[in-house]
């Protein structure tokens, strides 16, 4: 396991452990395991993008928050990303639900900026 901000941390051991989910869900959340472990077993990187219409609130929590599980895991060979259908910039309720969930956020500023997003000491993700 690899060590993230000590709030970060404090986060994702309070999330709630029985999570029900539908099969159909499971069944989806397995093929990306399965996916990730050929990764790794072949010595790839496992290259996870994920999708939302406006790239401004899904897609990136979605992509943090797989960067953050993998790297709490030790899974050091998983790169995220995130993309929409139109070019929008990361919602600021969704800067500030990270930056509660303890991630430091930096706005590299202009009208689709780059965010850098920390969750550890020594790992980022980039929105």
């Amino acid at each position: 396991m690899n060590q993230l901000f000590p709030s970060v941390e404090e986060y994702v051991r309070n999330l709630p452990a029985n999570v029900s989910l539908p099969a159909k869900r499971q069944e989806m959340l397995k093929e990306i395991s399965h996916y990730i472990y050929d990764k790794h077993q072949q010595g790839q990187m496992a290259e996870l993008v994920f999708i939302c219409t406006h790239n401004s609130r899904r897609s990136h929590l979605a992509q943090l928050w797989a960067a953050v599980a993998a790297h709490y895991h030790g899974i050091d060979d998983v790169l995220t990303f995130s993309g929409g259908t139109e070019v929008t910039a990361f919602h600021p309720n969704a800067v500030a639900a990270m930056e509660r969930a303890g991630m430091e956020i930096e706005n590299a500023g202009g009208k689709n900026p780059i965010y850098v997003v920390r969750f550890s000491k020594n790992h980022h993700g980039c929105q």
